[in-house]
């Protein structure tokens, strides 16, 4: 389930129409390398764990308004892109 997921997340997040397990997991490992205020604001809006939330439902969750949670998101996927081209690259760390 979490597989599947993620694989919905980044053809969501990326804007890509096919997800290998390869690039999963690799987006699995870059998730691991986030703050933990970032792996957890990307785990709940995308709905990694269980069901997406709005961005409103993040923002309560971490007592700041919605643009805060979309910055942090917007980090994050800039983040989690450079950290998943380097795991690709180089390998595992």
């Amino acid at each position: 389930m979490i597989l599947e997921n993620v694989k919905t997340f980044i053809k969501d997040a990326f804007a890509v129409e096919e997800v290998t397990d390869e690039q999963a997991n690799n987006v699995q490992l870059a998730l691991n390398e986030l703050s933990d205020r970032e792996e957890r604001a990307v785990r709940l809006y995308y709905g990694l764990d269980d069901r997406p939330r709005t961005y409103a439902e993040v923002a309560r969750h971490f007592e700041v308004d919605e643009e805060t949670v979309k910055e942090i998101l917007r980090k994050s996927r800039i983040k989690m892109r450079l950290l998943a081209r380097e795991i690709m690259m180089f390998g595992d760390k």
